[in-house]
């Protein structure tokens, strides 16, 4: 009879120690429903204004471990950085029709404002001109 209990006391100790040695970990990750039908996924359960429509358990993996750069490395990556930066020329961004559209737009506003209520039939047809050039219309 001992050496049945010893077998069993040391496949306890062995299921034991594997369960510590792995711990295994699962979460979960919850998809939400609002009111108006809008969808948000989180990985805690769902507020209570909100459905929760499913519920997906995943194990997360394992982070690789970074390795580590020397400093010749990292010397090497900032001066080709700098240099690149230095070099490369700045872009400008180039106006769409909208963009036009809406500065010929501001523009006769602006123009409106400053002349008030003394604004006559030609000015107001110059100014329209303006935008309709500028929108294309």
């Amino acid at each position: 009879m001992p050496r049945i209990f010893h077998a069993l006391a040391l496949l306890i100790c062995a299921l034991a120690a594997c369960a510590l040695a792995a711990p295994v970990r699962a979460d979960s990750l919850y998809r939400c429903v609002a009111a108006r039908g809008t969808v948000s996924y989180q990985n805690a359960p769902c507020a209570g204004n909100q459905r929760t429509d499913r519920v997906i358990d995943y194990q997360p993996e394992a982070m690789p471990a970074a390795a580590p750069k020397s400093v010749a490395a990292h010397r090497r990556v900032v001066s080709v950085r700098r240099r690149w930066y230095r070099t490369t020329p700045i872009r400008r961004a180039v106006p769409t029709a909208a963009d036009r559209c809406r500065k010929g737009k501001a523009k006769r506003e602006a123009a409106l404002q400053r002349l008030g209520l003394k604004r006559t039939f030609a000015d107001l047809s110059r100014l329209d001109a303006a935008v309709r050039a500028a929108c294309g219309d």
